[in-house]
């Protein structure tokens, strides 16, 4: 977990897309990290961000539909980062908008095609080499379906629709090259 937790940089990148999520865009191009809104594709949106001093880039989507008995939750989001200064691309993440249950999986489909996911806090990852398959699969597809559960135990099934996902990910494909 270690390792992967180095390979996303997940403290500096939760607050970078804190920041993204609740600052208007004009204020964000004034903050340390230089966002910067690429394109919207459909529910995903690219943009890139300095990180430490380095680009990075990503794709972002909120789920279309959410199931679940819960009372609050968090935002959710389904990513996609590249981060040429550390040869790392296509790490695929979820944000649940709430703490994973401990020692559980997240169970990620793309129409047929099934994905396990290891999960950290209120983060999920592929642990291996698998997100170049996800995401490949995500091009492909028509929807993504994210099944985690809480702390709590609640079950949750997160829908992100993927139309647009292959023109925001080709957009930053173009700004952080080096990965495909």
């Amino acid at each position: 977990m270690g390792k992967m937790m180095k390979k996303m940089g997940k403290a500096t990148f939760t607050c970078i897309f804190v920041a993204l999520m609740a600052v208007p865009e004009t204020a964000l191009a004034k903050t340390q990290h230089h966002i910067a809104k690429l394109s919207t594709n459909g529910v995903w949106t690219a943009y890139t961000a300095i990180e430490e001093g380095n680009r990075i880039c990503y794709t972002v989507a909120r789920p279309t539909r959410s199931e679940g008995n819960y009372r609050r939750r968090g935002d959710v989001y389904a990513i996609v980062t590249h981060r040429p200064s550390r040869g790392s691309y296509s790490i695929v993440s979820i944000m649940a908008g709430y703490p994973y249950q401990s020692n559980t999986q997240v169970h990620v489909s793309v129409d047929n095609r099934q994905f396990t996911m290891i999960s950290h806090g209120e983060t999920a990852w592929l642990q291996g080499t698998g997100d170049a398959d996800l995401v490949a699969a995500m091009q492909g597809g028509r929807e993504m379906v994210v099944i985690g559960y809480s702390q709590r135990g609640t079950r949750t099934v997160d829908t992100f629709e993927l139309v647009g996902f292959t023109a925001s990910y080709t957009q930053i494909d173009k700004a952080c090259p080096g990965g495909s």
